[in-house]
């Protein structure tokens, strides 16, 4: 009996159109469900950098009324690089003190992080993986509020993040107000989130 099973057992081989079949479904399911995890990720860590620095930006206007100071954002933009982790913006203090007074008293509260003046940094952010902030239209890369919370010289313009897909940009009005646009396409149309 045990030679007869062997040999019924050695006859199969493979395995049967249906177990493929089944085999594949389930490996279509979860490619399917997985897929947009995967592709979705950097559009998601760009989103984030953005109403990073959006809250980043609150908190400076809030900061500097609290504090009774000025209080700036540095930016440094960089080449776009695919893998992203290019650029980066510094909440400071605009006050010139940090061991003594600004060596030119007309840079305290110009909105601009100067050695010379005694800034002190509150915060560095760096842009995370798959983000590159490429480019601000603010003059001198760099906004700045004051301790009533208005805007120290000229803060209109933009801060634009990318990564390989997708544009982010914040804006922000002369009178404060901002928002968050993306695009799609290269930064040719614009689309307010």
């Amino acid at each position: 009996m045990y030679i007869k099973r062997c040999k019924q057992a050695s006859n199969h081989q493979g395995f049967s159109l249906v177990e493929l079949a089944v085999t594949l479904s389930i490996i279509g399911i979860l490619a399917t469900i997985a897929s947009p995890m995967y592709t979705s990720g950097p559009d998601k860590r760009l989103k984030a950098a953005a109403r990073t620095l959006w809250a980043d930006i609150r908190f400076v206007r809030m900061e500097a009324v609290k504090r009774r100071t000025d209080i700036g954002i540095q930016f440094t933009p960089g080449v776009f690089a695919t893998g992203g982790q290019v650029g980066s913006y510094t909440i400071f203090l605009d006050n010139g003190f940090n061991g003594g007074a600004a060596i030119n008293p007309a840079q305290v509260g110009d909105g601009i992080m100067n050695a010379q003046e005694g800034t002190t940094p509150l915060k560095v952010v760096n842009m995370p993986r798959d983000v590159s902030l490429i480019s601000t239209s603010f003059p001198n890369n760099s906004i700045g509020y004051n301790s009533r919370a208005l805007p120290n010289g000229v803060n209109n313009g933009n801060a634009q993040m990318r990564n390989t897909r997708s544009f982010y940009r914040l804006t922000l009005s002369q009178a404060g107000s901002f928002r968050i646009e993306s695009s799609q396409d290269n930064g040719v149309t614009w689309n307010e989130n």
